[in-house]
């Protein structure tokens, strides 16, 4: 014989399905936003790239600058040397500084050659979990959906009354 299955509500079911329309519309934001940050970071070094290689450029000069005022400051007579060894410092901090501005081309130029790389392996695992909220988050929603819709009918109908019994039929 049969038994009855006693379902009093489909809340449960219902909160399963939020839930998980949640958590899709919440990974498909962070993909995007995964996305865009990336997208951001790539166009920012090539901005760095292009601002270090002005100020490489602008070092250089100030360093050419540099060596040209001590050469003048050393054809200077005796007495006026002092302003040589002020160039000559000038001149190492302007060498130290040209450095520097060299070494941030090559590191934003470094990065630009790993980040890439970096991504690329994480790309297959996004479009893994995109694939899986467009196809089996959709399907398991509809299906969630047909579920309720099922259960509602079956809470919908009624039991039909019992036959009537031989003690009952009894004139």
């Amino acid at each position: 014989m049969r038994q009855a299955a006693r379902v009093l509500s489909t809340d449960a079911l219902r909160d399963l399905r939020s839930a998980l329309a949640r958590f899709s519309a919440r990974a498909r934001d962070g993909l995007r936003s995964a996305l865009l940050e990336t997208r951001h970071t790539l166009d920012w070094l090539d901005k760095q790239l292009d601002a270090w290689r002005r100020e490489t450029e602008k070092r250089h000069e100030n360093v050419l600058r540099c060596r040209s005022e001590l050469a003048v400051a050393r054809s200077a007579p005796e007495n006026l040397r002092s302003a040589a060894t002020e160039r000559e410092i000038d001149l190492r901090k302007a060498i130290l500084r040209l450095r520097e501005a060299e070494d941030k081309v090559e590191a934003v130029r470094r990065w630009k050659r790993t980040l890439p790389q970096i991504v690329n392996e994480h790309e297959l695992p996004m479009r893994r979990l995109s694939g899986f909220l467009d196809g089996d988050i959709q399907y398991a929603l509809g299906m969630l959906d047909n579920k309720i819709d099922v259960l509602q009918a079956y809470m919908a109908l009624t039991a039909p009354e019992a036959p009537a019994t031989s003690t009952e039929r009894q004139p």
